[in-house]
């Protein structure tokens, strides 16, 4: 289950100051984490 992700303008205005190679990442990572959100909770609580 996919999770549909909505930026706030602050978080926008913040991507856009970044470099292009930068927003890639930020935004590979943000699309891997809304495809299994809960896997990074449960690595979370696993480590702690």
């Amino acid at each position: 289950m996919n999770w549909e992700v909505e930026y706030c303008d602050e978080a926008k205005k913040d991507i856009k100051k970044l470099d292009g190679s930068q927003i890639k990442q930020v935004l590979k990572a943000i699309e891997k984490v809304s495809t299994n959100p809960l896997h990074l909770m449960r690595v979370d609580m696993v480590n702690h």
